[in-house]
């Protein structure tokens, strides 16, 4: 009886070099550009790092780096205006953000 091996059969004619350009060429296909934010959301989001900040509010950022955007939340802890860098504590440690990275910020309570 024959049995077939669905995709197995297939993968064997991928090199390693040929699988690794593939997974790179999907990766910059997934790569986005930074969104221009205008004055009005660049001063609501500094609004809602100050409320959250005064407040100890529960935040999440989304961050763009490296052409793509993450979400982190957390409690802000400071703000360094002259280094251009917000201090967040997450659950698990004290993260530096880079203020030019941020493009969204939501307060979670």
């Amino acid at each position: 009886m024959l049995r077939d091996r669905g995709k197995m059969k297939w993968q064997g004619f991928f090199m390693p070099e040929h699988i690794r350009a593939l997974r790179e060429m999907e990766m910059e296909m997934k790569e986005t550009k930074k969104p221009l934010l205008d004055e009005y959301e660049m001063q609501e989001m500094n609004e809602t790092i100050q409320t959250a900040l005064l407040n100890r509010w529960k935040v999440r950022l989304t961050l763009h780096e490296r052409g793509f955007e993450r979400d982190v939340e957390g409690w802000i802890r400071g703000v360094r205006t002259h280094e251009q860098i917000l201090e967040l504590k997450t659950e698990e440690e004290l993260e530096k953000v880079e203020l030019e990275a941020l493009i969204r910020v939501q307060l979670l309570g």
